[in-house]
């Protein structure tokens, strides 16, 4: 895929209220105090909140595709232009994992489970191949048993 066919992060959390959680679809995220969210303000695109974490608490960029979604020891994306990290449900739905997957446990816990999982369009594709992969391997055994009857 070229970069212009990419989604923008828009296109999978715009739909999603700003500041309003939704606890039943993983739609939650840290509270954060009027200074903490004064600090995220500050925050570029790209740039981190932490000099010393620099590959955490990363402000996403807007109008362009996901930076990667990743389990970081609780650290996790700032959101493209609200000051405030992701929630559980945007985090998820970057890789694609649709609104009926809940994740259980808390949020830091969803949050977890989100960053250390396979994406699952990755999977549904590596499943696809090896489904090929696997029906060529039968295919052969099948016709090799069938020409050591023949003889």
């Amino acid at each position: 895929m070229l970069p212009e066919q990419y989604k923008a992060i828009e296109s999978a959390i715009d739909d999603l209220p700003e500041y309003t959680p939704i606890p039943e679809i993983n739609h939650e995220w840290t509270r954060h105090s009027v200074e903490y969210m004064e600090r995220l303000a500050l925050v570029p695109p790209g740039g981190s909140l932490y000099e010393s974490y620099a590959d955490a608490f990363k402000r996403q960029y807007p109008g362009k595709a996901s930076m990667t979604v990743k389990e970081n020891h609780g650290g996790t994306h700032i959101h493209p232009y609200l000051n405030r990290v992701i929630s559980a449900r945007e985090m998820a739905r970057l890789p694609i994992f649709p609104d009926s997957f809940i994740f259980e446990g808390s949020m830091k816990k969803a949050m977890w489970q989100i960053g250390n999982a396979v994406p699952p369009r990755l999977a549904e594709c590596i499943g696809l191949a090896l489904i090929r992969y696997l029906a060529d391997i039968a295919l052969n055994k099948a016709s090799q048993v069938t020409m050591k009857l023949a003889f």
